[in-house]
């Protein structure tokens, strides 16, 4: 966990410029990859540059999806919650209407 945090933080010092440059150059390798292929080194290049698009994305999206990793981790004590009550509620005899 530390060091995707670690990843995460460096992606975000990534800048607009720097992005734009990266999503340009996997834009040409991808174009000359489907007209005429790549050699060993062009595809270790794309592959580079697919890991480092996602790893600024995922930084990107990290802060949301840890938000809705909290929100689906409380529903689901929640619902553990009220599952247990309505076990006790059960067992006293308390019946819905």
């Amino acid at each position: 966990m530390a060091a995707r945090e670690a990843s995460r933080m460096l992606a975000r010092r990534i800048d607009k410029r720097q992005r734009e440059e990266l999503f340009a150059e996997h834009g040409r390798l991808v174009e000359v990859d489907m007209l005429t292929g790549l050699d060993r080194t062009g595809r270790a290049q794309l592959a580079k540059l697919r890991w480092q698009i996602e790893t600024i994305t995922d930084a990107d999206l990290a802060r949301d999806l840890n938000i809705y990793e909290h929100l689906a981790s409380t529903h689901e004590l929640v619902a553990n919650e009220i599952a247990a009550l309505g076990k006790v509620l059960r067992q006293h005899g308390v019946r819905r209407r």
